[in-house]
């Protein structure tokens, strides 16, 4: 973090020459990058990294890229913090037919990820990601209401992600889109399934 520290302590001289470039913000999102490639089990680390992007620039020339890795880092934590969660409450429980909230798929639990997810959809529609935020948006929604007490509303706003994609006949996520969907309606105990 010396490297980074460095950088914040230039940035106010730098930003004469060119006020639009946050050299920090920059500094980070290059070491988030980096440490993505070099230790891609490290998502906390990793999480944090993408997260001081945007606390340096809001409106970073990649936030879109920063966006998705924090969406992508923070869903992965939590899908995992739940199913280990589930194992050792398990292993303690064996005759449990309940499990408690924390261990639930949740839009608590998800919130950071769908937030992420969601300024992608919103503000960037040309980026690169924008269709894998539609498709993992419907997928978030889903998983929540596989574990939800009224799924049906969960899974009908998965749905709507799904068919955002499935109404763009060229997207690449179109048939997973189509296959997503099924299942939220084959959950819903409907016929359109």
């Amino acid at each position: 973090m010396a490297f980074t520290q460095k950088y914040e302590n230039k940035s106010d001289e730098l930003k004469p020459a060119n006020p639009d470039f946050n050299i920090v913000a920059a500094a980070y999102f290059d070491i988030a990058e980096l440490g993505n490639a070099l230790e891609p089990l490290e998502w906390q680390k990793n999480l944090e990294l993408y997260k001081r992007v945007l606390s340096f620039d809001p409106n970073f020339y990649f936030a879109d890229v920063v966006f998705y890795n924090i969406g992508y880092l923070s869903s992965t934590i939590e899908k995992n913090r739940i199913e280990q969660g589930l194992i050792a409450y398990e292993e303690k429980n064996i005759f449990s037919l309940t499990k408690p909230e924390n261990l639930r798929y949740s839009e608590a639990a998800y919130g950071e990820a769908i937030n992420a997810y969601k300024a992608i959809v919103d503000n960037y529609p040309r980026s690169q990601y924008y269709s894998e935020a539609l498709f993992r948006l419907g997928y978030l929604y889903f998983e929540i209401g596989t574990d939800a007490a009224r799924p049906v509303q969960y899974y009908e706003t998965a749905r709507s992600y799904y068919d955002r994609l499935i109404s763009r006949p060229a997207d690449p996520y179109l048939y997973k889109a189509l296959y997503q969907r099924g299942w939220t309606w084959l959950n819903s105990n409907s016929e359109e399934a």
